[in-house]
């Protein structure tokens, strides 16, 4: 009996939370709660010269492998390349 009440509940919470998650994937913003990691990108992204501007992308995946505009850093340093 535990366990279906489990299962409900699971079940719920998951209902519960997709329609917020899709939300987030639908409007394209990636928002970084953290604000060491915010500063850290926004430093990153506003040097002029390329190099400079890759170095920091670099430095800042190396400091975030995990963060949220993990797939927008690469793309940026894609860019950089060519």
């Amino acid at each position: 009996m535990k366990s279906f009440f489990l299962a409900c509940a699971i079940a719920l919470a998951s209902v519960a939370v997709a329609p917020f998650l899709c939300a987030q994937q639908i409007s394209g913003q990636i928002t970084i709660q953290d604000p060491a990691e915010f500063n850290a990108y926004q430093s990153a992204t506003s040097h002029t010269q390329p190099a400079a501007r890759a170095a920091s992308l670099e430095e800042f995946l190396t400091h975030y492998p995990q963060s949220a505009v993990k797939k927008t850093v690469l793309a940026q340093l894609i860019d950089e390349a060519c």
